[in-house]
């Protein structure tokens, strides 16, 4: 559910990329699965749409190219972004995470060009959307900063993910938070369920895909997101801005 802590599970998804017929492709997936393996996803997902609702992740626009929901937090930390934006702890900040339904879907032999060439144009069109949703959200102007917090299981992949979301226009942020106990058991809360999740879409996946995994925070400031992404013509988030409350 978490952010972008999900972003190991995109290279599990197999065979599908916002297809035009509306169909969810996780839930499609269920009748062709085995019995157990059909039991196990309805659990995982089902999971995972009530850990959304109790963590206020919500959906702000209803096209189906766009593969990020947004969920309103409070910082922990003052930010300080190279463009010179300045957020103060306990400002609100928008945390982005995947909306797993939406995302390419890859064939086991694992990421292609013509994959990658996919996701990035899905990124680049969800980031239109949220330019010109929060542009039309006048209850969310105080909002400077979106933040992703990404996972990685070895220093090699941190590097590429880090090099690949800078594409995008964000930049790494240092996380001081204290790792108190209830903290560790959060995260590794959240390791189970990305592990379970991965094991729900791709039954083949490595079962010991890592129930440790390290962290770090992306950021993009509102102006920058703007300036990159708010000068085209975006999804239908506009309008759904105005019909819609965030929190």
């Amino acid at each position: 559910m978490g952010d972008l802590r999900n972003l190991f599970v995109v290279r599990q998804f197999c065979s599908r990329h916002c297809d035009p017929s509306g169909a969810d492709p996780v839930m499609s997936s269920l009748s062709a699965s085995k019995p157990g393996l059909r039991l196990l996803q309805r659990a995982v997902f089902g999971l995972d749409a009530l850990l959304r609702r109790g963590a206020c992740v919500v959906e702000f626009t209803h096209d189906s190219h766009c593969i990020f929901r947004i969920q309103i937090v409070r910082l922990q930390q003052d930010i300080l972004l190279l463009d010179g934006t300045l957020a103060r702890a306990n400002e609100r900040v928008i945390n982005l995470h995947f909306w797993n339904e939406h995302l390419p879907l890859m064939l086991d032999a694992g990421p292609s060009v013509a994959w990658a060439r996919r996701m990035s144009r899905c990124v680049e069109q969800s980031l239109q959307a949220l330019a010109h949703y929060l542009t039309a959200r006048l209850d969310l102007e105080d909002i400077s900063l979106v933040r992703a917090n990404i996972t990685f299981s070895s220093p090699e992949r941190r590097d590429r993910l880090t090099r690949v979301c800078r594409r995008f226009g964000f930049e790494e942020v240092g996380d001081p938070a204290t790792m108190t106990t209830l903290r560790r058991l959060h995260l590794l809360g959240e390791n189970i369920l990305t592990s379970l999740m991965s094991r729900a879409l791709h039954a083949s996946a490595p079962r010991g895909d890592a129930l440790h995994r390290d962290r770090t925070q992306l950021f993009m400031s509102r102006r920058r997101l703007i300036e990159y992404y708010g000068c085209e013509i975006g999804l239908d988030c506009a309008e759904t801005a105005r019909g819609s409350r965030v929190g």
